[in-house]
């Protein structure tokens, strides 16, 4: 089971456990057909490093929907990390993105949509789980 704080964007979830949750876009520029939008879980204050979890996701009805599974978080220690939904704007060229090729060099645009200057990103808090629960 995941809980979410919808005040501070705080995720919770149990160790090797799923959720199901919507982030909804608000921008009036957002073409459905060209733009994504990516899912990340960074170590704390680290999003400089590869991302723990990425999920490229597309973006219907002005939202993503996020898909948690048992394998995303089950090889990860339990803790504090920060996590955030990137929005990749105007494509570049054909819109192919290849296998090895990185997202941010498709698109000419990102911007974060939970970045805060004065809070910085969102907690993805991993709970550890043992034989006798939480």
């Amino acid at each position: 089971m995941i809980w979410i704080d919808p005040e501070q964007y705080c995720i919770i979830i149990p160790k090797g456990d799923t959720g199901l949750f919507t982030v909804n876009i608000f921008d009036s520029y957002v073409d459905e057909e060209t733009d994504m939008a990516v899912f990340a879980v960074w170590r704390k204050n680290q999003i400089n490093e590869q991302p723990l979890i990425k999920k490229v996701l597309p973006i219907i009805d002005g939202a993503v929907v996020i898909l948690l599974k048992e394998d995303d978080t089950k090889d990860i220690r339990g803790g504090d990390y920060n996590w955030d939904v990137m929005l990749f704007k105007n494509i570049k060229g054909s819109g192919e993105i290849e296998e090895d090729e990185s997202i941010s060099n498709v698109f000419s645009e990102r911007h974060s949509l939970l970045s805060d200057s004065h809070r910085g990103l969102p907690t993805f808090r991993i709970l550890e789980v043992n034989d006798v629960g939480i």
